[in-house]
């Protein structure tokens, strides 16, 4: 037993994570494919060697399975950041304006409003649900606004 504490407060010292967190890592581990696992335990083997070369009189056991925890930390950060980077570089892509979005299928708008009336929140969803566009009902009011004057004066 006082074994037992005694390696559990040493890898509590070495990693600065709490078991919870430490289990929570374990189960991260096991969810990985089977490429993403074998990267930590590369990175599992570097820091082995690396602990074991500075704490000499720790046991193995212990130093490895610290390894293995700061290898998945290590993994999933690097994991989040490139998340996080990704996400940055998808944000500055401009994506189109709803304008144009809703000129693409002002047709169909045009048929739900005139031959099926609904209004344009009805529209709006419909839109969502079947073509994965999310507008709000008053940008589609707005728009209709628009051109509906447009097609008077042009009319």
């Amino acid at each position: 037993m006082k074994n037992q504490r005694t390696n559990e407060m040493i890898a509590i010292h070495f990693l600065k994570q709490s078991d919870i967190q430490q289990k929570i890592a374990i189960r991260q581990f096991s969810k990985l494919s089977i490429d993403m696992r074998i990267q930590i335990m590369q990175e599992h083997r570097k820091i082995f060697y690396a602990l074991k070369q500075k704490n000499e009189q720790e046991d193995i056991t212990v130093l490895s399975y610290v390894a293995l925890i700061h290898a998945i930390l290590v993994f999933s950060e690097n994991k989040n950041d490139a998340i996080r980077i990704s996400k940055i570089k998808n944000g500055l892509k401009k994506s189109r304006p709803k304008s144009d979005i809703l000129l693409d299928r002002w047709s169909l708008i045009k048929e739900l409003k005139n031959e099926h009336k609904l209004s344009f929140r009805d529209i709006a969803t419909y839109l969502i649900k079947y073509h994965k566009i999310k507008i709000a009902h008053s940008t589609i009011y707005g728009m209709w606004k628009k051109l509906e004057k447009m097609d008077e004066k042009n009319g």
